[in-house]
Protein backbone atom coordinates (compact mmCIF):
# COMPACT_ATOMS: atom_id res chain seq x y z
CA UNK A 1 0.00 0.00 0.00
CA UNK A 2 1.31 3.48 -0.85
CA UNK A 3 1.74 6.27 1.70
CA UNK A 4 -1.33 8.05 0.28
CA UNK A 5 -3.43 4.88 0.48
CA UNK A 6 -2.31 4.39 4.09
CA UNK A 7 -3.28 7.97 4.91
CA UNK A 8 -6.70 7.59 3.27
CA UNK A 9 -7.29 4.38 5.21
CA UNK A 10 -6.36 6.19 8.45
CA UNK A 11 -8.82 8.99 7.64
CA UNK A 12 -11.58 6.45 6.98
CA UNK A 13 -10.90 4.83 10.37
CA UNK A 14 -10.89 8.22 12.08
CA UNK A 15 -14.32 9.27 10.84
CA UNK A 16 -15.90 5.92 11.69
CA UNK A 17 -14.77 6.04 15.32
CA UNK A 18 -16.73 7.24 18.32
CA UNK A 19 -16.76 11.03 18.49
CA UNK A 20 -17.62 13.27 21.39
CA UNK A 21 -18.83 16.77 20.61
CA UNK A 22 -16.31 19.43 21.60
CA UNK A 23 -16.38 23.10 22.43
CA UNK A 24 -14.15 26.15 22.55
CA UNK A 25 -15.09 26.14 26.25
CA UNK A 26 -13.63 22.67 26.97
CA UNK A 27 -10.48 24.18 28.48
CA UNK A 28 -12.56 26.42 30.75
CA UNK A 29 -14.84 23.99 32.60
CA UNK A 30 -15.95 26.76 34.98
CA UNK A 31 -17.77 28.47 32.10
CA UNK A 32 -21.51 28.05 32.47
CA UNK A 33 -23.28 28.14 29.12
CA UNK A 34 -26.95 29.07 28.94
CA UNK A 35 -28.96 25.93 28.12
CA UNK A 36 -31.25 27.87 25.76
CA UNK A 37 -28.45 29.29 23.61
CA UNK A 38 -29.06 29.20 19.86
CA UNK A 39 -26.16 27.77 17.88
CA UNK A 40 -25.91 28.34 14.13
CA UNK A 41 -25.06 25.15 12.22
CA UNK A 42 -22.00 25.26 9.97
CA UNK A 43 -19.75 22.89 8.08
CA UNK A 44 -16.06 22.97 7.24
CA UNK A 45 -14.29 20.81 4.69
CA UNK A 46 -11.12 19.03 5.75
CA UNK A 47 -9.96 18.47 2.19
CA UNK A 48 -6.88 16.40 1.49
CA UNK A 49 -5.14 16.63 -1.86
CA UNK A 50 -2.43 14.40 -3.32
CA UNK A 51 0.98 15.90 -2.68
CA UNK A 52 4.56 14.98 -3.38
CA UNK A 53 4.97 13.02 -0.14
CA UNK A 54 1.37 11.93 0.50
CA UNK A 55 -1.77 13.83 1.31
CA UNK A 56 -1.73 17.58 1.93
CA UNK A 57 -4.41 19.39 3.93
CA UNK A 58 -6.10 22.29 2.15
CA UNK A 59 -6.40 25.43 4.28
CA UNK A 60 -7.39 28.98 3.43
CA UNK A 61 -6.21 32.33 4.75
CA UNK A 62 -8.99 34.79 5.44
CA UNK A 63 -8.57 38.30 4.09
CA UNK A 64 -7.16 40.81 6.56
CA UNK A 65 -9.99 43.14 5.48
CA UNK A 66 -12.79 40.92 6.79
CA UNK A 67 -14.83 42.02 9.80
CA UNK A 68 -14.81 38.58 11.44
CA UNK A 69 -11.63 36.54 11.97
CA UNK A 70 -9.38 38.64 9.68
CA UNK A 71 -6.17 36.96 8.57
CA UNK A 72 -6.94 33.63 10.20
CA UNK A 73 -5.93 30.30 8.73
CA UNK A 74 -9.10 28.25 8.29
CA UNK A 75 -10.76 25.27 6.69
CA UNK A 76 -12.99 26.19 3.77
CA UNK A 77 -16.59 26.27 4.92
CA UNK A 78 -19.22 28.32 6.63
CA UNK A 79 -22.72 28.55 8.00
CA UNK A 80 -25.57 26.42 6.74
CA UNK A 81 -27.74 28.53 4.42
CA UNK A 82 -31.39 27.81 3.56
CA UNK A 83 -30.26 26.37 0.19
CA UNK A 84 -28.07 23.77 1.94
CA UNK A 85 -29.08 20.26 2.94
CA UNK A 86 -27.14 20.36 6.22
CA UNK A 87 -23.50 20.95 7.23
CA UNK A 88 -21.96 18.67 4.57
CA UNK A 89 -23.75 20.53 1.80
CA UNK A 90 -22.73 23.87 3.33
CA UNK A 91 -19.07 22.78 3.57
CA UNK A 92 -19.05 21.72 -0.10
CA UNK A 93 -20.84 24.86 -1.30
CA UNK A 94 -18.54 27.17 0.65
CA UNK A 95 -15.43 25.25 -0.47
CA UNK A 96 -16.49 25.66 -4.12
CA UNK A 97 -16.94 29.40 -3.51
CA UNK A 98 -13.65 29.80 -1.64
CA UNK A 99 -11.23 27.47 -3.41
CA UNK A 100 -13.19 26.03 -6.34
CA UNK A 101 -12.57 22.27 -6.12
CA UNK A 102 -14.24 20.39 -8.97
CA UNK A 103 -17.27 18.41 -7.80
CA UNK A 104 -16.09 15.17 -9.38
CA UNK A 105 -12.82 15.31 -7.43
CA UNK A 106 -14.52 15.39 -4.02
CA UNK A 107 -15.19 12.15 -2.17
CA UNK A 108 -16.86 12.58 1.21
CA UNK A 109 -15.70 9.87 3.59
CA UNK A 110 -17.57 11.08 6.65
CA UNK A 111 -17.94 13.64 9.40
CA UNK A 112 -16.89 13.94 13.01
CA UNK A 113 -18.82 15.30 15.97
CA UNK A 114 -19.72 18.98 15.85
CA UNK A 115 -17.68 21.62 17.65
CA UNK A 116 -19.28 24.59 19.43
CA UNK A 117 -17.45 27.88 18.96
CA UNK A 118 -17.37 30.96 21.18
CA UNK A 119 -18.97 32.83 18.28
CA UNK A 120 -22.13 30.71 18.49
CA UNK A 121 -21.60 28.21 15.68
CA UNK A 122 -21.98 24.45 15.79
CA UNK A 123 -19.35 23.41 13.25
CA UNK A 124 -19.37 19.93 11.71
CA UNK A 125 -16.02 18.86 10.22
CA UNK A 126 -16.53 17.08 6.88
CA UNK A 127 -13.80 14.78 5.52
Amino acid sequence: MSRTEDQIAALRRAVTGDHTPSSDFDLNPETVLPPDRKLRPAGVLAAFLPGRDGLELLLTKRSSRLKHHPGQIAFPGGKVDPVDDGPTDAALREAREEVGPPGSAVEIIGTTAPHETVTGFLVTPVF
